[in-house]
């Protein structure tokens, strides 16, 4: 470890090599001050509604600030009955966002006078009957901007606000439960395309925190027999509970606290069962109601763009697909091969570098890549319990069904039947497993090299994600404020989209 006043290699211990040696003994500090920083920045830099699917999630938020959870159903769309001037001045945004070339014009939006009229419906997309433990930050931030009579705009900016803090804050403490590897799990919950998420109004976000968080309290009841368990017991119970209520199927990630129950089965029986059951069965309740109340993905009016070499978005029979998957499961998993293999290097690249509209060039995608890399051997000195086989495999089995339930969501939904790989599957759906996986794959001890016997792994840790952060930041300032993501001005707000996105990715 660097002291204060040790020398090394002859060379006096710098300042910032003392901020760095005290961040280095806190990880979950280091992960509450990079979230909340980088956070909060990310959601300033990101033009209103351009964040993935962000205008369909900012609907859904509103809906839930204002009391009401159930969707409602119009023709093909399903949303919320709104106050009148909400979807107008929302698409006014969404238009300036896209194809205003002064890109701060949509900032005189902030003074506009609160939502109001009578009600009408408006359409929620995809997100009309995602759960609402997805937002509620979101929801509880907004209801107290709607009593002070904020605009949309500003409502915007306050759900960002709260999703950043409160990323920030489970992330620290999932990291501060997780008994090993936490850098492992500092260096993912930090990536830019995890934190692009949090500092959005999207689904994912607290999807992804509370992912992480349930693997921390459950690794924590399993290895620490010390552990508070009344508190971590409390925390689990409110942390399964909104993840089954967030988005399927992260809820599978709760079946990692039956090697505790079954472990302590004296003292945690009992309570885990009732946490399971009980979080299944909200699950499950909220997933037979979506189910029944969420537009159909074969409508072919609900889709705006349909690329011709795609096998996603046309020829969809969803009953049709989800029996050829259940009679030809290992068809499906080779389409599932066959997505990697044709994906190649793209995937990674977007899994570490793609923010709503901007993707990260090489350079920053391949420092987040070593950024993770290098925290798998900050593992290495040996903190922290040894990591038992069952709960290694509980860890893999679980990351790897999640990960293929993602994917069979994909193919039976909006793939072509019996397509031969499963397109449009965004990457940033892998995120919330990427931990679990990690963890339960690396070696728990391992000698680190004699030139970084000084702990200096964590210290790489804390200097790369500063610096992939920094410039994701620069570039993302460029990118939003230098022209608008979309130069011909589309015929509807709406329409903006899915085009920007497709030619982002080109």
């Amino acid at each position: 470890m660097l002291k204060r006043g040790v020398r090394f290699r002859g060379v006096p211990t710098l300042p910032v090599l003392r901020v760095l040696g005290v961040l280095a003994r806190r990880p979950a500090l280091v992960a509450l001050w990079l979230a909340l920083l980088a956070g909060f920045t990310i959601s300033i830099l990101t033009p209103p509604l351009t964040g993935g699917d962000e205008r369909d999630h900012f609907t859904r938020a509103y809906q839930i600030s204002r009391g009401s959870f159930l969707t409602h159903e119009r023709g093909f769309a399903y949303g919320a009955y709104l106050p009148r001037t909400f979807e107008p001045e929302e698409a006014r945004l969404a238009q300036l966002a896209y194809t205003d070339r002064d890109r701060t014009a949509f900032l005189n939006d902030l003074g506009q006078a609160a939502p109001s009229g009578p009600e009408v419906f408006t359409s929620a997309g995809n997100a009309a009957s995602y759960g609402p433990g997805a937002y509620l930050d979101y929801a509880v931030a907004m209801a107290i901007g709607r009593l002070v009579g904020l605009s949309t705009l500003a409502l915007l900016y306050l759900a960002r606000f709260a999703g950043v803090l409160t990323y920030g804050l489970l992330l620290a403490l999932a990291v501060r439960r997780l008994p090993v590897h936490k850098w492992v799990l500092v260096a993912v919950g930090v990536m830019p395309a995890a934190l692009n998420q949090a500092s959005t109004v999207s689904a994912d976000g607290m999807t992804m925190v509370l992912s992480f968080l349930v693997v921390g309290e459950a690794l924590r009841l399993s290895l620490d027999p010390d552990a508070p368990r009344t508190r971590i017991l409390i925390e689990s119970a409110g942390a399964a509970a909104l993840l089954a209520l967030a988005k399927p199927p992260y809820i599978v990630i709760i079946g990692l606290f039956a090697i505790p129950a079954w472990r302590y089965r004296r003292a945690l029986l009992r309570p885990l069962v009732a946490l399971g059951v009980g979080a299944l069965g909200l699950a499950g309740a909220w997933g037979a109601y979506q189910e029944a109340n969420s537009p159909s993905q074969s409508n072919p009016k609900f889709w705006l763009d349909v690329p011709a070499n795609s096998y996603a978005f046309h020829g969809i029979r969803i009953s049709a697909q989800t029996r050829y998957v259940l009679t030809h499961p290992w068809s499906f998993v080779a389409a599932a091969g066959r997505t990697f293999a044709f994906e190649g290097l793209q995937l990674p690249k977007e899994l570490f570098g793609m923010l709503g509209l901007y993707q990260l060039s090489w350079l920053p995608v391949l420092l987040s890549v070593g950024c993770l890399s290098v925290a798998c051997f900050a593992a290495a000195e040996g903190e922290g319990p040894r990591l038992p086989t069952s709960d290694r495999v509980g860890l893999v089995a679980l990351a790897l069904v999640v990960t293929l339930s993602v994917f069979a969501i994909a193919y039976t939904n909006w793939n072509q039947y019996r397509a031969p790989r499963i397109d449009a599957v965004n990457t940033r759906y892998l995120i919330p497993v990427l931990p679990a996986l990690l963890i339960g794959l690396l070696p728990m001890r391992r000698r680190a090299p004699r030139a970084l016997e000084w702990s200096g792994w964590r210290y790489v840790v804390v200097g790369l994600a500063t610096v992939v952060l920094v410039v994701t930041l620069i570039g993302m300032q460029h990118f939003q404020y230098s022209r608008p993501p979309l130069k011909p001005a589309p015929t509807s707000a709406g329409s903006a989209i899915l085009p920007a996105w497709r030619s982002v990715n080109r």
